[in-house]
This record gives C-alpha cells, structure tokens and sequence, in this order.
C-alpha cells in the first residue's frame, strides 16, 4: 500500500483542514516538524526523508478560492 501525504496551502502556510470552513484553518502542527507550524516545503520534504513518500496531494486552497495561486510555494 502506498502513503500519499495531503498538503493543504492557504496563505503561503500548510494548514490543517476541517470540514470547509476555511476562516478557522491553523498551521499544522507536525510531530514531523516540532516547532515549524505551518511550514510546507519541510513538511513536504519531511514526507519524503521520514516517511518515504515520493508523491504528495497538494491542495490550493487560495487558488480554489478564486484567489492568486501558490505557483511560487507549489
């Protein structure tokens, strides 16, 4: 079985996504990444190094929104 690891950006920050309502999205807080909330390109490599992923969901949330995308982060 293959661990596909899911990164939700809103604001420049990986956030943690519940339900749709985005107005109470917070920085991930990771066991991954003690003291790093919110920060996606470590999350992502942590994904990588600790859990072996080699591909990630990645969701835009800014961009979902109608708003200007994460090109720069993605």
């Amino acid at each position: 079985m293959e661990l596909i690891p899911v990164l939700d950006l809103l604001g420049g920050q990986a956030v943690h996504a519940r339900r749709g309502a985005r107005q109470k999205y917070r920085p991930v807080q990771s066991a991954l990444l003690p003291g790093r909330a919110g920060d996606a390109i470590a999350l992502a490599r942590a994904y990588r190094t600790l859990l072996g992923a080699t591909r990630c969901y990645v969701a835009d949330l800014d961009a979902i929104q109608g708003w200007a995308p994460q090109l720069k982060l993605i």
